[in-house]
């Protein structure tokens, strides 16, 4: 007797974690199709099979297809009735990934980019996930917006930082500027 109520429920425990919700999920109208699927009518049988929308793309109640999100959204979610807008100091180029943080270099001061934007000349970022960029300090060139600056030469301290960058930047192209 216990053996039979020990096998009862091995099978109630089966069928509660390995049977997926999706084989579950029942619609007789497309008009009723949840938020965060698309249904098609199975044109064999006649059932509607509503399906998860893929990550990268939401769907409202019902949905016939999902929509992508918009330049700028994102959802790593199966099943998604909503995109999310990519955060202040990171990118977003493919909506299907989670944001990235704006690398050394780039700054983004804006919510729903798909990319960062390059420091200018002079400027450079201490950190990752930066939503400005940083002057280089006085008595310090920025030859590179990813790097830390670097100190002036000896003598060279007291001119215009971005100038000493423009230069640098020059020099690394081989173009010989002639200064008076």
């Amino acid at each position: 007797m216990i053996s039979k109520i020990f096998f009862v429920y091995l099978i109630a425990i089966y069928v509660c974690l390995v049977v997926p919700l999706q084989d579950t999920l029942t619609v007789t109208d497309v008009a009723n199709c949840p938020a965060g699927y698309y249904c098609v009518v199975d044109i064999r049988t006649g059932i509607i099979n509503p399906q998860p929308c893929p990550p990268g793309t939401y769907s409202e109640i019902g949905a016939s297809s999902c929509t992508p999100c918009s330049v700028g959204e994102w959802t790593v979610r199966h099943g998604s009735s909503y995109c999310d807008l990519c955060p202040i100091a990171h990118m977003c180029p493919n909506p299907s990934l989670a944001p990235l943080p704006c690398p050394l270099g780039t700054a983004n001061s804006w919510p729903r980019q798909p990319s960062c934007f390059a420091c200018s000349i002079g400027d450079y970022t201490p950190a990752l996930q930066r939503p400005t960029c940083t002057a280089c300090p006085y008595g310090h060139y920025c030859s590179d917006p990813a790097e830390q600056p670097k100190l002036c030469p000896p003598g060279k301290s007291d001119f215009d930082n971005n100038l000493f960058s423009e230069l640098f930047l020059l020099q690394q192209e081989h173009i010989v500027v002639l200064v008076k």
